[in-house]
């Protein structure tokens, strides 16, 4: 199982963050978790996929005010990562919907609406390896020179 990392809000008064991250293993590769808040975090998606993620897969609650977020944030995450990612948000009149299953260049392979739905695709984990191959930025960092200043 994977904690979430992140409470957010009025959460922290009643949970404590998870202390790890790490990929799941599972019998159609290596799941790199996310929930909700997890995902405006760069660094938890950075880290599973340097982990050996197979695919990301995010479960969130984002409400229709932060839609635009919600899109945004998960195909950045599957393009700064390279990696194909599943993101599964709460649909009604308060969360925004948009379930997304996304390719590694953080292109739609299927999308949902607002409404309570689901989606299906094929992920393609050579199609991963290409792009990786053809920009490889995962190998291109240099995390000798990235520090963070401040907690």
């Amino acid at each position: 199982f994977q904690d979430k990392i992140h409470p957010f809000g009025p959460e922290k008064e009643h949970f404590v963050g998870g202390k790890s991250i790490s990929p799941i293993p599972t019998s159609k590769g290596k799941v790199g978790l996310e929930i909700c808040y997890d995902l405006r975090f760069p660094e938890v998606a950075r880290s599973l996929a340097l982990q050996g993620a197979d695919y990301l897969v995010t479960i969130a609650q984002f409400p229709s005010s932060r839609g635009y977020h919600w899109q945004t944030l998960c195909q950045a995450r599957a393009i700064e990562n390279q990696i194909p990612h599943i993101a599964c948000n709460g649909a009604g009149p308060v969360f925004c919907g948009g379930s997304l299953i996304l390719d590694s260049w953080g292109r739609p392979l299927a999308e949902a609406g607002a409404e309570e739905s689901m989606i299906l695709a094929e992920i393609d984990l050579e199609d991963r390896d290409r792009v990786r191959r053809e920009i490889p930025a995962l190998e291109d960092r240099r995390p000798e020179i990235y520090r963070c200043q401040k907690r």
